[in-house]
């Protein structure tokens, strides 16, 4: 199963991710404000489990293994001036049953980190990672049309091609990503 967690400090200003839990190709997309509160929170966590057939030790561990590694991804970003808003975390079984995380996390490519300074002195949500590609485009049009293209019932075949991001993007993303890889490292590129 893959599992999101949204720190609580975001789970406010993302209004695209549903809230509480959303399941996707067998995924588990989670908040912490998934953690049992309301019956309606314990009845979609019920069901996710059944989905991805976990048992209640399983589920335990998982929850608290997404809660430890945020915590140290937390400690870390906030260090370096940065504020983790969220992540994906990634986790299968080995033969024996046993919880493996199975992908890399605390990049700018798994999670989504802001400015702490520009939040804290101009409330602005200064994106600093892969989000940056997502909102160029939103802002040329293209998720607008491949929103249209899927409403209207096209097949993967028929939705608008992805463009190539323009060499004044992909400048500023690679300089993105030096500067997340020297934030979050503290080692020059």
């Amino acid at each position: 199963a893959s599992l999101s967690h949204t720190p609580t400090t975001a789970s406010k200003r993302n209004k695209s991710r549903p809230d509480p839990l959303e399941v996707s190709r067998f995924s588990l997309r989670l908040t912490k404000s998934a953690r049992p509160r309301s019956s309606f929170s314990e009845i979609v966590i019920a069901s996710l489990v059944d989905l991805a057939k976990l048992d209640k030790n399983e589920w335990d561990t998982l929850w608290e293994s997404v809660l430890k590694i945020d915590d140290v991804i937390e400690k870390q970003a906030r260090a370096r001036g940065l504020m983790h808003v969220d992540g994906k975390k990634e986790f299968g079984f080995d033969e024996d049953r046993d919880l493996m995380l199975i992908d890399t996390f605390g990049t700018a490519d798994e999670d989504r980190f802001w400015d702490v300074k520009e939040l804290e002195e101009n409330g602005k949500m200064l994106e600093l990672s892969k989000e940056a590609v997502r909102q160029f485009y939103r802002s040329s049009g293209y998720h607008k049309n491949l929103m249209d293209a899927r409403d209207a019932g096209a097949s993967k075949d028929e939705e608008p091609a992805i463009p190539a991001l323009p060499q004044n993007e992909i400048n500023k993303i690679a300089g993105l990503y030096k500067e997340m890889y020297e934030r979050l490292t503290g080692n020059q590129f």
